[in-house]
């Protein structure tokens, strides 16, 4: 298993810019098979929940005719299925013992093959809204990715061995889920798996929060590209990305969590065109029919009218592609529109028939290529996330009640075939293989259908030959890194033409390197003859970009360096150059350390008292909460300290702590507790401490896994002006240790009224007994 210590993030630019876990498995000697077929993806094979199999059931009963087999497993998604191995995320357990699953079944008798368990943490998740989402099966390698709640994306191979794990919150400061805890699929396409979320990296650019998809390599896990399609992010969407080519670019089109739907270029992550659909976050998944039509839906206030929801189809054009800005769609680029209220279900797509279930549980069939709205027919009170799928004439969709729906769909109707009662509400999507239907509620996983599997002929899809031009650009890999001082690392480059097609390998040590002459940081490294980039053995966190030439293109690679353990921090080397007028303090500050992942945004150095402190903004109200990591994530059994206080007085007080190790360790002013958490609902231990505003104190903190797999949280706090106690304050266990994690600070100020401030960050190797 590789937890990623170091590796590529793409910020492809034509222009220069840019757990514990538990392992319960049985393992399979045999090999993956050269061929992986079957339902692969949440919306399967065609992208559109639609399914070309025939002789699947009109009828079934829990418990008797076409029931196959069920298991108990809470979740919330969708099952996906290759070669005849089921896979399917669920949660176990309540409280603090609660963990998500990833679990590998016999897809034609339900028999447990292999399971990896997993925690949340430092989300805002409630109400177990967990697994909302699919597990993603590669058709080349038949390797298995899943994205957590926590923003984890987790590698495996078919028998249950993990590849490597990569944690998007901590490394690219991805911002948990919230409350909703809508987390989506892992989304495949050539060598790449596409994750996404709402998230605050570093720099002037990727600083601000916005929605963003990320790229990988399948393989290794290094990041290739970002992308940020859109503005300011109400929501976190989960809207999984359609591939598609348009005429010689290879596109996806998706939802945003800043309501736009939007085309990306895949080999780039370029932002090609974008419309505005939704006041919103789009969450549904896009469909796209021949190539031609692009239908999106959505379900709050629509930009240019007062009324709530949309659902829209909009004619692709070559205009749109052909920019070398992202193209901004208008209303008149929408050929029909359909007042249809939905906020979470996705379409599905049988011929040119487009089938949507609304939010108050009415499925409406639309004719995609004349934007005529056929018929409407009610199924229930209300859906949320559940959505419908075609397959042999009907349509498979479950309810919210956990009412399960076979419909036979006409020109003006649709007739019942069955209706059956299951157990838990039905949030997902059925998938179909061999004859069988899956469906995951939030009680059980069931299978219906034939009692004897029918492997389906798959469609040979037709590999694409772009037509491949003259060089504009260099794409390099990795191309923004994570590093410690000492650490030397070489790159691969390719030229590319103006689609992102690669043109030709060049040799690392054929490039010229120059710092970029334009920003104002730099990172403490330099290249060697061969082309490497080495960093200088000087323990003090920095980040940059260096640009790339070779014969008259170029491109740029961007990274941070973070402190080898032990190390220090008390802020008085840095320089108070920027200018901010504040209501109670000057106007001189300073940005945090660059390397520190999501601390432009939240965080100002500015004096105190004669002394430079780390200070907690209180302008931008969507970081009243802050979390920022100065560590890797990979890193384990350390102390943290640090030096705190909160403004305020006695009724009103802010919070502010430090994390370590995947656990948030704070004093909470208005409560006038320790508090120590990983999720509110899965794990919150609390010490009542009196504590005053104004006051400096001393945080202590350090994780100590147990032999049975629990973790105790050691928590010391006390007077600054006081000598450090020799007992623990507070020692909450935690039955599921989380194994490791980075470092990191961390502020709440409620309603951005009351500052806190940290100082004299410590990190060091727990000393061993």
């Amino acid at each position: 298993m590789r937890i990623i210590k170091r590796f590529s993030v793409g910020l492809i630019t034509l222009l220069l810019l840019f757990v514990d876990v538990s392992h319960s498995t049985t393992i399979l000697a045999e090999e993956a098979s050269n061929e992986v077929v079957g339902w692969l993806g949440w919306r399967g094979p065609d992208q559109n929940a639609s399914s070309t199999e025939n002789s699947l059931p009109d009828n079934w009963v829990v418990g008797g005719e076409n029931h196959v087999w069920d298991i108990s497993l809470k979740g919330r998604g969708t099952p996906v299925i290759a070669n005849d191995r089921l896979y399917a995320l669920g949660y176990v357990g309540e409280a603090q013992e609660m963990r998500e699953v990833i679990k590998c079944l016999d897809a034609s008798t339900g028999k447990l093959i292999w399971e990896y368990y997993y925690n949340d943490f430092l989300s805002d998740v409630i109400y177990s809204r967990y697994s909302i989402g699919a597990p993603t099966v590669d058709a080349e390698t038949g390797n298995v990715y899943v994205l957590s709640t926590a923003g984890v994306t987790f590698c495996f191979d078919r028998n249950g061995k993990k590849l490597w794990e990569l944690s998007l919150f901590e490394d690219f400061g991805r911002i948990p889920s919230l409350p909703n805890g809508r987390t989506g699929a892992p989304a495949i396409d050539g060598d790449l798996v596409i994750v996404r979320g709402v998230s605050s990296n570093w720099g002037k650019i990727q600083g601000p929060g916005r929605d963003r998809l990320l790229a990988l390599n399948k393989k290794t896990g290094e990041h290739v590209w970002t992308c940020t399609p859109g503005i300011q992010p109400v929501d976190s969407s989960f809207s999984t990305p359609v591939f598609a080519w348009y005429k010689n670019k290879r596109v996806m089109y998706v939802g945003t969590g800043c309501g736009h739907m939007a085309c990306i270029n895949v080999k780039t992550g370029q932002t090609l065109w974008r419309y505005r659909l939704s006041t919103g976050g789009v969450n549904s998944s896009l469909i796209l029919f021949q190539n031609k039509t692009l239908v999106g839906i959505h379900g709050k206030g629509n930009p240019n009218s007062s009324r709530l929801g949309g659902l829209v189809g909009i004619e692709l054009q070559d205009r749109f592609y052909e920019s070398k800005e992202p193209v901004v769609l208008e209303d008149k680029d929408v050929a029909w529109r359909h007042e249809v209220m939905m906020f979470t279900s996705s379409p599905a797509l049988d011929k040119d028939k487009l089938y949507q279930v609304d939010k108050k549980g009415d499925l409406h069939c639309i004719s995609v290529t004349s934007g005529e709205k056929l018929w409407v027919k009610d199924l229930g009170v209300d859906q949320i996330h559940a959505s419908p799928l075609c397959a042999d004439g009907k349509i498979y969709v479950g309810m919210t009640n956990g009412d399960f729906y076979i419909l036979k769909p006409g020109e003006t109707d649709a007739e019942v075939l069955c209706k059956q009662q299951l157990q838990g509400g039905c949030l997902g999507a059925p998938a179909i293989y061999a004859g069988r239907i899956y469906i995951h509620t939030k009680e059980k996983l069931y299978c219906f259908g034939s009692q004897s599997a029918r492997i389906p002929k798959q469609k040979v899809k037709e590999k694409s030959q772009p037509q491949i031009g003259s060089a504009v650009a260099l794409q390099i890999f990795p191309t923004e890194l994570v590093l410690q001082p000492g650490d030397k690392i070489a790159f691969t480059a390719y030229s590319i033409d103006a689609d992102g097609h690669r043109v030709e390998k060049i040799e690392s040590a054929q490039l010229s390197w120059k710092k970029h002459p334009k920003l104002p940081i730099s990172m403490n490294a330099g290249f060697t003859d061969q082309g490497e980039l080495l960093v200088e053995e000087i323990n003090n966190p920095s980040a940059g970009v260096f640009v790339a030439t070779y014969k008259g293109l170029s491109g740029s690679i961007r990274g941070r360096v973070l402190n080898k353990l032990p190390f220090r921090v008390d802020f008085e080397s840095m320089k108070l150059s920027q200018k901010r007028e504040t209501e109670d303090m000057g106007s001189d500050y300073s940005h945090p350390p660059s390397s520190w992942l999501g601390a432009r945004m939240k965080w100002e150095v500015r004096e105190l008292e004669g002394n430079k402190v780390f200070t907690k903004t209180l302008f931008n109200l969507l970081f009243t909460k802050a979390r920022s990591f100065i560590g890797p994530a990979y890193l384990k059994d350390y102390t943290v300290e640090a030096d705190i206080m909160s403004e305020g007085n006695r009724r009103v007080m802010s919070d502010v702590g430090v994390i370590n190790q995947r656990y948030n360790i704070a004093l909470v002013g208005n409560a006038q507790v320790i508090r120590v958490t990983s999720n509110h609902d899965r794990f919150k231990q609390e010490l009542r401490y009196k504590w005053s505003a104004r006051t400096w104190y001393r945080i202590k903190t350090k994780i100590e896994k147990q032999s049975d797999g629990s973790a105790l949280v050691r928590v010391k706090v006390w007077p600054r002006s006081e000598n450090e106690p020799e007992e623990w304050t507070f020692s909450p266990s935690h039955r599921y240790a989380h194994t490791h994690g980075a470092p990191g600070l961390f502020g709440f100020a409620p309603q951005a009224k009351k500052r806190v401030y940290i100082d004299n960050v410590s990190v060091y190797a727990n000393i061993k007994k």
